[in-house]
């Protein structure tokens, strides 16, 4: 296991699509250590002009079945989402 877990980092894992003002809120919330997933719906967020990209991971399928193609965005599939969450002590859905 990696220090992540010895920090009490979070992965905030998001299924919804998330206003401006909801990701400003969460990003004043998350630690340095903690990491946002893209999955779902929430993926149409990741178009939206105030997401940073380079700092946020998308599950690849989710992001595939809605047209979301974006060369500097971070996907994983499924089997990375399941390594991904062992590599947090805690895992927040929102």
């Amino acid at each position: 296991m990696t220090d992540l877990i010895t920090k009490n980092a979070t992965l905030h894992i998001l299924s919804k699509p998330i206003t401006e003002s909801d990701y400003h809120k969460l990003l004043d919330t998350k630690n340095d250590s903690d990491s946002l997933l893209f999955t779902r719906d929430a993926c149409y967020s990741l178009l939206a002009p105030y997401i940073d990209i380079s700092s946020v991971i998308a599950l690849e399928v989710d992001c595939e079945a809605r047209g979301i193609k974006r060369s500097e965005l971070k996907v994983l599939s499924y089997a990375q989402w399941v390594d991904l969450t062992l590599e947090y002590k805690n895992t927040l859905s929102w």
